[in-house]
């Protein structure tokens, strides 16, 4: 950040607040009582005289390289700037600032780490990523955030083992197998493959994401309040015009499972689950605050900027790791029905897609996208979160007073009125998803979300696309090219919610 400048109405210089706060947004700040010094101030003292000084973080530890994409192992030297500090650091995903982490190494900076993929130090199993967290800690300093940066080996990619942990409710599997045209694709032409999209890596305690208690067991999928902390990263290839300009970001976050049928019966139905990333102050930062989707094929001038929920849908409908009708895998058709009602009523769910790694191991390929709730209507509508309304529709409320949509969906709906339909439904929205989902013959309608402002003035309803993924004629039994729409009870739910 800059430095803040106070200006007295003569133009007169009053005071000069330096830049502050590099590690969080949620920090008090100002001058210590009865001193001139500015300072992160312990705590909060609104209406009252400030109070004493915080404790000062220490330095960031300095990664030499950086996080990117490596074709063999290398020593990666870890330092942090200033005299008597120590630097911890781990490599099995677990946060070296918590107590119980498995430290791979610790001591004076700077630090040399050996980074390969085949495991060692503290990480057991072999993974065709390395994500080494590290902090930094000194006396009378309270510790550095954590940093974390991800090494990725493509070619341990291809050749990744199976790496599943003992016991009961284990419904996936981690061998590197090939489906559909990329069983016949070559070598080369699958390592090309794996720099063609950006990738996203989560790390974060392995028990908390495999183990018996952990977010990704088949017992625990359906617990919808189960989130643990993580580092999320997002990175592009290195040396690729395609990415020129683009950044990536690290930043932690909770993460736990998302979506319906995915989960149930302990995993039976998919192997590949999705997940939902939760930006909040607990972890850090209220909200991501990056452009997500500065290089998403589709609509990618107009996306949001900050979030407080990304989706990563594994596709379940439509996706390899399905028991469901994975012959019939294309992982475009939800993304394209989302971008597609955003051509035509200029308001839906951007996305984009990555390739995920999990505590360093390969999970494929996902869809990277917004959640369409209160906070999204408030990224393009106006306002904050706490002043819409948000649902969905096998899920029903979200956020907010849902009285205007009781109203709406128990009289105004069924009224032969249409000036009061109109003051109350965005009507084009309306019939634009409404349009998009008979063209598209979609086997799951309705999964949308919908909502309105509520503070503060009431605002017209909408609904927003989603879960599409079985649509557009994809061959299964409820959109193949045997399906008549026009048969299909569903289909006379469209003034229902």
């Amino acid at each position: 950040g800059s430095d803040t400048i106070s200006i007295s109405n003569s133009g007169e210089v009053v005071d000069t607040t330096p830049a502050c706060c590099a590690d969080s947004d949620e920090r008090t700040y100002g001058r210590v009582h009865g001193t001139s010094e500015f300072a992160v101030l312990a705590t909060p003292t609104p209406g009252a005289a400030n109070g004493a000084a915080a404790m000062l973080a220490a330095p960031s530890p300095v990664f030499e390289p950086t996080r990117g994409f490596f074709a063999a192992p290398f020593d990666l030297t870890v330092s942090a700037a200033g005299a008597s500090l120590t630097v911890s650091c781990t490599v099995d995903g677990s946060d070296p600032s918590v107590g119980g982490a498995q430290i791979a190494t610790s001591g004076a900076p700077p630090l040399t780490i050996r980074v390969d993929p085949a495991g060692g130090a503290s990480r057991t199993w072999a993974a065709p990523s390395v994500g080494v967290r590290c902090v930094t800690s000194g006396a009378s300093l309270r510790p550095s955030a954590t940093a974390t940066h991800t090494y990725i080996f493509p070619e341990a990619v291809l050749d990744q083992p199976e790496h599943v942990p003992e016991g009961s409710g284990v419904f996936w599997t981690t061998a590197m197998t090939l489906n559909g045209a990329d069983a016949d694709a070559s070598r080369a032409e699958q390592l090309a493959a794996l720099s063609a999209i950006p990738t996203m890596s989560i790390a974060m305690p392995h028990e908390e994401l495999f183990g018996v208690q952990g977010i990704h067991r088949g017992p625990n999928l359906e617990e919808d309040d189960y989130e643990f902390g993580a580092s999320v990263e997002l990175l592009y290839p290195d040396g690729d015009a395609r990415w020129a300009g683009f950044d990536g970001f690290q930043v932690d976050a909770g993460v736990r499972i998302q979506g319906g049928g995915g989960r149930w019966r302990e995993g039976e139905y998919d192997h590949k689950q999705s997940f939902s990333l939760k930006f909040r102050t607990e972890y850090g930062y209220s909200k991501l605050k990056y452009p997500v989707f500065e290089s998403a094929p589709l609509n990618a001038a107009g996306a949001a900027d900050e979030f407080d929920t990304l989706i990563l849908r594994a596709g379940h409908n439509k996706g390899w790791g399905s028991t469901w009708d994975s012959k019939n895998t294309v992982y475009t058709r939800d993304q394209f029905s989302r971008d597609l009602q955003i051509a035509v009523s200029g308001a839906g769910s951007h996305g984009t897609f990555v390739y995920l790694y999990l505590n360093g191991l390969f999970w494929g390929l996902y869809n990277l996208v917004e959640r369409p709730d209160h906070n999204f209507q408030a990224a393009y509508f106006g306002g904050d979160g706490d002043d819409y309304y948000a649902g969905k529709h096998r899920g029903g409320d979200i956020s907010g007073d849902d009285s205007a949509f009781e109203l709406f969906k128990s009289t105004v709906s069924k009224s032969s009125d249409y000036g009061a339909v109109a003051a109350a439904l965005d009507v084009p929205n309306y019939i634009d998803q409404t349009l998009l989902a008979a063209y598209s013959a979609v086997g799951d309608y309705p999964q949308y979300y919908f909502g309105q402002r509520m503070l503060p003035t009431q605002g017209p309803l909408r609904f927003f696309m989603w879960d599409i993924e079985d649509s557009w004629g994809g061959g299964s039994r409820r959109s193949g090219v045997n399906y008549d729409a026009s048969d299909d009870p569903q289909f006379d739910r469209f003034d229902e919610t």
